[in-house]
């Protein structure tokens, strides 16, 4: 599942590379881009996330949290 969400995470993020710590908005992500993120996860495994409740803080660590305490 890590792999998953390292590639939807990487691909509406345009970035490279992840680790656990990084931060959604210093990677450059914004709301737009979280509502896209939330979306593919949603498409790929079914979870509906609150996108309110990140719109201030996410990281990968987080959703990888979020993700396995939701499936």
């Amino acid at each position: 599942m890590m792999s998953v969400l390292e590639e939807i995470w990487t691909k509406v993020l345009e970035v490279d590379g992840v680790s656990k710590e990084d931060d959604f908005y210093k990677c450059k992500g914004d709301s737009l881009k979280l509502v896209k993120l939330f979306s593919s996860i949603y498409d790929k495994f079914g979870i509906d996330i609150d996108v309110e409740e990140y719109l201030e803080e996410l990281t990968f660590g987080d959703l990888l949290d979020v993700v396995n305490k939701m499936k």
